[in-house]
């Protein structure tokens, strides 16, 4: 693995996953917690474009070599429903086998802890920050890190990505009808544009957005 990946991988480690520890574990008012959790997203963000900057550049030229912004808008609308679609299949199948009812408390866990802090910290959290961090740790570091011309590898790479990016979101197990349909489609689109993490950053950001609209518009109708 490459410096810069492992120094990406560290830095996510210890600063979001320990910082949301430490959070739980001193048990801080609400605007010390926002105001902590807000400075270590921007410290991350600002580690993962000091790193990755040139391949981001790069990244940007090779994109708009391969495709429109059209074409990748079309793109991202048909995967987005083809990922909502997969979403239903499994809840139906795993439905006759689980309990799903976990799903939803789950999900309405969320939608009220995000609206408890100001709209701009929820969006820069979900909108900005997770797509551009978490596609740094589990799309470039993980797998940008290494030969991408060893296909076996790369293999193995991609499905270690997959499970660990599905591991990090899940609060039950039941978790994985929501983030492993989102983690292949996001595979997907890492490999349709030869490796290219600006385009997972960009998908990434296209689901959050509108998983923000949705939460704020149309969660207490759903």
């Amino acid at each position: 693995m490459k410096r810069k990946g492992m120094i990406m991988i560290l830095a996510y480690l210890l600063l979001f996953i320990g910082g949301q520890v430490a959070l739980v574990t001193f048990g801080l008012p609400l605007n010390q917690t926002m105001l902590f959790s807000f400075a270590i997203q921007v410290v991350l963000i600002l580690l993962g474009w000091y790193l990755y900057r040139d391949t981001l550049a790069q990244d940007w030229q090779e994109l708009k070599a391969q495709t429109s912004i059209k074409s990748l808008i079309l793109w991202f609308i048909g995967a987005f429903i083809a990922m909502v679609a997969l979403r239903v299949v499994t809840m139906k199948i795993l439905e006759n086998f689980m309990d799903l009812s976990n799903l939803a408390a789950n999900q309405q866990a969320l939608n009220e802890l995000s609206k408890s802090q100001p709209l701009f910290l929820t969006f820069f959290m979900v909108a900005i920050f997770a797509p551009f961090v978490e596609e740094l740790v589990f799309r470039q570091a993980i797998i940008g890190s290494f030969d991408k011309t060893n296909k076996t590898l790369m293999i193995i790479l991609s499905c270690l990505s997959v499970v660990l990016f599905t591991g990090a979101h899940m609060a039950t197990l039941v978790d994985a009808t929501i983030y492993l349909p989102l983690s292949l489609v996001i595979i997907f689109f890492y490999w349709k544009f030869q490796g290219n993490v600006l385009a997972t950053i960009l998908f990434h950001f296209f689901n959050n957005f509108i998983a923000i609209i949705i939460m704020f518009t149309l969660s207490d109708y759903l």
